[in-house]
């Protein structure tokens, strides 16, 4: 059972971070090629606005780049925006509508990895 947890505006335990480093990975033929790497953990911590920050600053950083990034709530990735607390139907992590939510004073529901 994944775990669901409430996000809100006045959330001070979210982080953000961002990669763009890559790493030789194999597909299903045996053929190798380079993929980003993912991220596991966040780089930086704090409440909306330092995530916000953090975000822009990345998209400006890597502008015309593959890169990663994730979104977490303490060490924890979030995987996907829930529709409410029973919901399993979601979406997976859109940035611009978690930070929209989160500055019209908005309760998110998550589901972390």
């Amino acid at each position: 059972m994944p775990d669901i947890v409430r996000i809100t505006p006045r959330s001070r335990n979210l982080g953000f971070g961002s990669r763009n480093d890559t790493e030789e990975a194999q597909d299903k033929d045996g053929n190798l090629h380079l993929r980003v790497k993912s991220v596991n953990f966040p780089s930086v911590r704090g409440g909306p606005r330092v995530v916000k920050d953090a975000y822009e600053l990345a998209c400006r950083v890597n502008q015309g780049l593959q890169w990663n990034f994730g979104v977490f709530v303490g060490d924890r990735k979030i995987v996907r925006l829930l529709d409410g607390p029973l919901g399993m139907s979601g979406t997976p992590v859109n940035m611009d509508m978690l930070l929209r939510s989160l500055r019209a004073d908005k309760e998110l529901w998550v589901e972390l990895e």
